[in-house]
């Protein structure tokens, strides 16, 4: 095995060359029995977020991707996993990465006008893709938008709340007791002689302050 179980991986709809590198990607880890998280967004510009804004254009946009990354018919291993009910979803979207400094939208803005309708479209088109919110920066300008988030409804949203964290004392000023299970979608530390030390010690320290933590993503 490749010793994990799950990667996170950007299909930005705004880059059609690396759009298309990342479908063999995810194709190949759901066969191997690796979860795919797939990132809907854009590295820059604006184009995904203002078609997921767009609700004359959302529904096409969210049904392209779950045809391409989340078809009926692609084989799937059994695997450590868990994405979804009793295992079986494997694939997870998650909608957006860093709205402010990304794309500009305010914390309130993004719960209410594309994350709670990109779930209720995907329930729709994709019951069983598993629904993340965005992550907002992982330094100490991102908890007040998270608590932001919580406050305009990101609980009853999403299937899952994300974080980022990529300074300890970012750690306890994250909620720990929203009422969904919670993924830290991106935390690690720059230079290759700091990343051991990184999850050997801040992991941990991620698990046992903020409660609600199933999963944390490794990311350089």
């Amino acid at each position: 095995g490749l010793g994990f179980d799950g990667i996170r991986i950007t299909a930005p709809l705004g880059d059609r060359n690396t759009f298309l590198a990342v479908i063999p990607y995810v194709r190949a880890a759901r066969a191997l029995g690796i979860d795919a998280v797939v990132l809907l967004a854009d590295f820059t510009g604006l184009t995904l977020g203002r078609a997921l804004h767009d609700a004359g254009r959302r529904a096409e946009v969210l049904a392209m991707y779950a045809q391409i990354f989340a078809p009926a018919s692609l084989p799937v291993r059994p695997g450590l996993g868990g994405l979804g009910p009793g295992g079986t979803g494997r694939i997870a979207f998650q909608v957006l990465n860093e709205p402010v400094g990304f794309v500009g939208v305010p914390p309130d803005v993004y719960v209410r006008e594309i994350l709670a309708p990109c779930r209720n479209d995907l329930r729709e088109i994709a019951p069983d893709v598993v629904v993340v919110a965005a992550a907002e920066v992982g330094n100490r300008s991102g908890p007040p938008r998270m608590h932001a988030m919580l406050e305009a409804g990101l609980e009853g949203a999403c299937d899952r709340i994300a974080y980022h964290v990529y300074g300890r004392d970012v750690i306890p000023m994250l909620s720990d007791n929203v009422r969904q299970i919670v993924w830290v979608t991106e935390s690690g530390s720059a230079g290759t002689a700091s990343h051991l030390p990184w999850v050997r010690d801040v992991f941990p320290e991620i698990r046992e302050q903020i409660g609600d933590v199933l999963r944390i993503f490794y990311y350089d």
